[in-house]
C-alpha cells in the first residue's frame, strides 16, 4: 500500500487538524476524512465498505461515546479490507495488547504523530 487513503478518528480537533497536517506532507495525494466522533467514522465506513480497500483508519483510543476499543469491536464484525493504525495517548501495555489483538490493526503509535512512522508500520505490513 504505497499511496493509501486515510480516514482519521480523534475527538481532539487540534489533534485532527495536526495529523491532517502530517498527512499531507508525506502522502500529498491521500484522500483524508475526519471524524471526532467515532460513531460518525463507523457509520461512513459500513456505508462506504466497497470503497476502502486501500484506506487506513488512524483512530483514537480514548473518546467519548463510542472509544476506539467499541470502534474495533464494530469494525472486527464487517471490515476484511480496512487497515487500521492506532494513534493515542495511552501508553498501556494492556490497551497495547488488546488493539494489536486485532488482525487488521497494523500498528500502535503513541502520540505525538508523526507521519514517518505511518510511513514504517505501512512499510513493514
Amino acid at each position: 500500500m504505497i499511496n493509501p487513503n486515510f480516514i482519521l478518528v480523534d475527538d481532539d480537533k487540534i489533534m485532527l487538524f495536526l495529523i491532517e497536517l502530517e498527512i499531507k506532507k508525506h502522502f500529498k495525494d491521500a484522500t483524508r476524512v475526519s471524524f471526532c466522533k467515532s460513531d460518525l467514522a463507523f457509520n461512513y465506513m459500513k456505508e462506504n465498505a466497497s470503497n476502502l480497500k486501500d484506506t487506513v483508519v488512524l483512530l483514537d483510543l480514548n473518546m467519548p461515546v463510542m472509544d476506539g476499543f467499541q470502534l474495533l469491536r464494530e469494525l472486527n464484525s464487517f471490515s476484511h479490507t480496512l487497515k487500521v493504525i492506532i494513534v493515542t495517548s495511552s501508553i498501556s501495555d494492556q490497551d497495547k495488547s488488546e488493539a494489536m489483538a486485532y488482525p487488521f490493526v497494523l500498528g500502535y503509535i503513541n502520540k505525538p504523530l508523526k507521519a514517518l512512522e505511518i510511513q514504517n508500520v505501512l512499510l513493514k505490513n
